[in-house]
């Protein structure tokens, strides 16, 4: 997966400046537009919400009321709305495409800080998290919650102890169609991080899989991580519901559906980039650290 440098823009942002703490600007604190779903909910993790004035068309977590000033993917940025608005800053995510013209001539005639983050890996994630704290402050924001938010995602990316012993783990993006999370992928990143094994070790980032892909990847474990909508109650299916609802892919003679080791992880921004991942992380590692107090398959079991 291609990377877009953190700190490419109108603004260069500092990264990995850990120890570095920012001095306080004077003046109000800054309005915002989030021009990205990760960034919101950030943003959000950060309890800042009420810096936002502007947020983006896919936003999961800012208030609904909070105007919508467009999308950066297909190019539908609302001019009008960012106007209507007033910001002092827009922190965005334009990812190969770059900061349109239009609005880098709108930034520089009205004095609006564009602030460029690009989270994509879990190494990225982190950067941009700490990238956003380091803007923050020298803002003149009070940064604790956030610090509290990047201490939390750090917690739950520590290496588990049982985890090698869940087997080779399948992490699914969704199961219809069946797709998967793969190499340079946020989830997959994960995984490593808390100790797990990968039952996918080569492609893409996200991987579309059909029956007989999965029995021949021979998982001990499948966790599939599929947001549900926002206000909706989290569900709790069972090993056997998730194999069924698998069909063909999960028989009873794969690994994971024989051993029972099928999880949901449900969470609303459980897709995005953003600090707010911690709580998928924290879900993984929960549930592969009990398959692991388990006994570990052996291969010959496969």
């Amino acid at each position: 997966m291609g990377r877009v440098l953190l700190g490419l823009a109108i603004v260069m942002l500092p990264t990995g400046c850990r120890s570095k703490v920012p001095t306080p600007a004077t003046g109000p604190l800054p309005r915002i537009v989030a021009l990205s779903p990760a960034l919101g909910a950030t943003l959000h993790d950060y309890a800042l919400d009420s810096l936002v004035v502007g947020r983006h068309a896919f936003d999961l977590a800012l208030d609904p009321g909070v105007p919508v000033c467009g999308e950066t993917v297909g190019g539908q940025i609302d001019y009008e709305a960012i106007v209507a608005a007033q910001p002092t800053a827009i922190f965005a995510q334009f990812g190969a495409a770059g900061i349109p013209p239009r609005l880098a001539e709108l930034a520089g005639a009205r004095k609006w800080k564009i602030s460029r983050f690009e989270p994509l890996s879990l190494a990225d994630v982190r950067a941009s998290a700490l990238a956003m704290i380091e803007e923050l402050g020298t803002s003149g924001v009070t940064t604790d919650a956030a610090r509290a938010a990047i201490a939390r995602l750090e917690a739950s990316l520590a290496p588990r102890s049982r985890a090698a012993g869940a087997g080779r783990v399948l992490l699914l993006a969704s199961l219809r169609p069946i797709a998967a999370f793969g190499p340079g992928s946020l989830h997959h990143d994960i995984l490593i991080a808390i100790g797990g094994t990968p039952a996918i070790a080569a492609g893409g980032a996200y991987q579309s899989l059909d029956a007989e892909d999965v029995i021949a990847l021979k998982p001990d474990a499948i966790v599939v991580v599929e947001p549900r909508a926002r206000h909706a109650r989290p569900a709790s299916p069972t090993a056997a519901e998730l194999a069924a609802a698998l069909g063909r892919a999960a028989p009873s003679t794969l690994p994971a559906a024989r051993l029972g080791r099928l999880r949901l992880i449900d969470d609303p921004l459980a897709h995005l980039p953003a600090t707010t991942i911690s709580r998928v992380a924290a879900a993984l590692g929960d549930q592969i650290e009990e398959w692991g107090r388990q006994d570990a398959p052996s291969p010959a079991s496969r």
